[in-house]
């Protein structure tokens, strides 16, 4: 029941949010649309292992025709699937399924739509030929699906530049809204079939499509079944009850962040809180890693700890949350654990505040007072049962 209630709670916050935490560049004015169609012979029990791959190299009538631009997407698809109990392959790995994803995007409008189409979901309409994507699995495409396209600073560590410290230069954006929408195929990599499609759309204040697709394409995925072997879903000791996604706040650098904390369990009670990006893990930053790194850092031995730093508006806060043995299926497990961090002389984990560039953007978004009043009694809801 209550991982029933972390897509509603999540899209009521972020509709219209308003500029008090660490995802508010996700914001859109109201929620996504989105749609699905699965293969009638479509079965997860089949599928193990997946890759990703651009779209133009199928279609070149797609909407996404820069590989570059493309490179962020792909690593964002291929967390989702990761979330979701599939294992990460390259092209040339032999993977079970081929995943591909388009994206449009229209900026610089004055007034949102008055309604919002999601795209069209007939066979064919990604992918005419998905024959044409298994000629991939024998090429040199080896690199999709890694968050490794923008150099990384040296000097500074790359984390979200907003919302911003009180002490950073502003960035004004001109107002405006962007229009949206993004679609997903996924084709079995033995029979040439597409098994899956999905699609949705939002509209946002965001200028960058890299973060206004987000919600968008998170409610897409809700509808894609979970794996049934959930290699990822197996370890010993981790950190249950927390839902995590991996988002960005600038169109560059990914993050974990947290999108449900069950209330009651031990990182709620340690002050964990949803909206939340984690941006270190024992003082290591964890920006750019895929989902299953994330994973496989929370798990380690029963009765130990992990300090996570999280970024919450424009302040990094450091808590220390104890690791619990994991139910089988538990989603916070992982497959080994990642080793020791260094430790001060009193033995706790050493940690400290990483650089913020200071480059930032600021984005005048503001509440609804009725989604604000709807969100209160959902939370209340939440923690009282």
């Amino acid at each position: 029941m209550r991982r029933a209630l972390v897509t509603p709670l999540l899209l009521i916050t972020l509709a219209g949010c308003a500029t008090t935490h660490g995802l508010t560049p996700l914001a859109l004015e109201g929620s996504p649309v989105a749609t699905s169609r699965k293969d009638p012979g479509f079965d997860p029990a089949k599928y193990a292992t997946f890759s990703v791959f651009p779209l133009n190299l199928v279609n070149p009538q797609c909407a996404l025709k820069d590989d570059a631009a493309a490179r962020p997407l792909l690593f964002m698809l291929r967390n989702a699937m990761e979330k979701r109990g599939y294992r990460f392959v390259q092209l040339n790995e032999s993977p079970d399924l081929l995943v591909t994803i388009d994206l449009q995007s229209s900026g610089g409008l004055e007034k949102p739509p008055k309604t919002i189409k999601t795209p069209n979901l007939a066979p064919g309409g990604m992918i005419p030929d998905p024959r044409t994507a298994l000629g991939l699995l024998n090429a040199a495409y080896t690199v999709y699906g890694w968050g490794t396209w923008p150099p990384k600073p040296e000097a500074i560590a790359p984390l979200p530049g907003y919302p911003p410290r009180s002490n950073a230069p502003k960035e004004k954006r001109k107002p405006g809204y962007t229009f949206t929408s993004v679609a997903v195929a996924i084709v079995d990599a033995k029979t040439a079939v597409e098994v899956w499609t999905g699609a949705g759309a939002g509209v946002a204040r965001n200028p960058d499509p890299r973060i206004a697709i987000q919600l968008p394409f998170w409610s897409v995925m809700q509808a894609f079944p979970t794996a049934q072997t959930a290699e990822l879903l197996s370890g010993s000791a981790g950190v249950p009850g927390l839902d995590a996604e991996i988002f960005t706040n600038d169109g560059i650098h990914y993050f974990p962040s947290i999108v449900g904390v069950d209330p009651g369990s031990s990182c709620w009670k340690t002050g964990v809180g949803r909206l939340d990006m984690i941006v270190a893990m024992d003082g290591e930053s964890t920006a750019d890693q895929p989902y299953s790194k994330f994973v496989g850092r929370l798990a380690g031995p029963d009765k130990s700890s992990i300090t996570v730093t999280v970024w919450r508006e424009g302040d990094q806060i450091h808590i220390q949350v104890p690791r619990e043995p994991l139910a089988p299926g538990a989603a916070s497990a992982a497959r080994a654990a990642p080793p020791a961090p260094p430790v001060a002389k009193d033995g706790k984990p050493k940690t400290a505040d990483l650089e913020i560039p200071r480059t930032v953007a600021e984005y005048g978004m503001t509440v609804p007072v009725f989604g604000g009043a709807i969100l209160l009694l959902l939370i209340v809801a939440a923690v009282a049962g």
